[in-house]
């Protein structure tokens, strides 16, 4: 399977075991991505998913090993809340790089300020651009059209969507907004809820999400039809045995080089359930 999948998955998970459903102790979780890292299944795995405000822990569990770090920032929905947060992450990020040497934050997540004040919030992490990727989470619950233009604007910055957790978008409601990423050229990352490659049980596939885009991108795809794709849970849809296809539909290597620029990675507590559907998917 991985002689097939590893060109266009290629580092597409950020390995959060800390974070829920598996939420395990930090010296597992560090101990399970360095051996990821260092075995077979290393391919699939970017970066260590960790909490900004857990950074002062992960310097004694990395020892001597190197880390590509997803900083993930505190939450903060009011304006001024969100000002503390970016002000705490700051300070611990810096303390983080100053004493651990083997380790680099790869990425800065957070969630969005409110939109009135989204220009004040970008304009106050632009600093960040010479040094991380910056992501800025969205919530379902309101029209976003407006904050994605917004952060299209900004080659440093990049959108977050979360599909799992408390609250699961519809089909409908991830290719809204997948459609408009794709329309705005801007890249963007998913976290939670994609354990597997098929959606299945009401629950979003990742191997459906790339099928998603490809129509869009490539075969100008509407938002209905992306939805039909993003909700398909049959297995025979999909086939990575020669190439990625779609109901017969085949993406070249090309092709997938080119929508994995918008899908950089998602955020997954388990490495070996989506390596596990794959290998599943490949001896179909």
């Amino acid at each position: 399977m991985a002689k097939r999948a590893d060109g266009f998955l290629n580092q597409i998970i950020d390995y959060a075991g800390t974070f829920p459903p598996a939420a395990l102790p930090a010296d597992q979780a560090v101990a399970n991505y360095l051996g990821f890292m260092n075995s077979r299944d290393g391919w699939i795995v970017e970066n260590l998913a960790w909490l900004v405000k857990d950074l002062n822990i992960l310097e004694d569990l990395l020892g001597n090993h190197e880390a590509g770090v997803s900083a993930i920032g505190r939450p903060g929905t009011e304006w001024a809340e969100w000002q503390s947060a970016r002000e705490a992450d700051a300070k611990d990020m810096s303390v983080f790089l100053g004493v651990c040497q083997n380790a680099s934050i790869q990425t800065y997540e957070c969630v969005a300020p409110p939109l009135s004040h989204l220009s004040a919030g970008i304009g106050s992490l632009k600093s960040y651009q010479n040094e991380t990727d910056v992501f800025f989470e969205l919530p379902w619950d309101r029209d976003i059209t407006t904050e994605l233009a917004m952060i299209a604007e900004q080659d440093w910055l990049s959108a977050k969507f979360r599909c799992g957790g408390a609250a699961v978008p519809t089909p409908i409601q991830l290719a809204n907004v997948l459609k408009e990423c794709i329309d705005l050229e801007l890249p963007f990352k998913l976290t939670a809820g994609l354990h597997e490659p098929i959606a299945h049980e009401g629950q979003h596939g990742f191997l459906n999400v790339i099928a998603a885009i490809g129509f869009r991108y490539l075969d100008d795809a509407s938002v209905s039809e992306m939805a039909s794709i993003l909700g398909d849970e049959n297995a025979a849809s999909f086939s990575i045995r020669d190439s990625f296809s779609y109901r017969g539909r085949a993406f070249s290597e090309d092709d997938l080089e080119e929508l994995r620029t918008f899908f950089l990675t998602f955020g997954s507590c388990s490495v070996a359930e989506p390596l596990a559907g794959l290998d599943r998917l490949f001896s179909n």
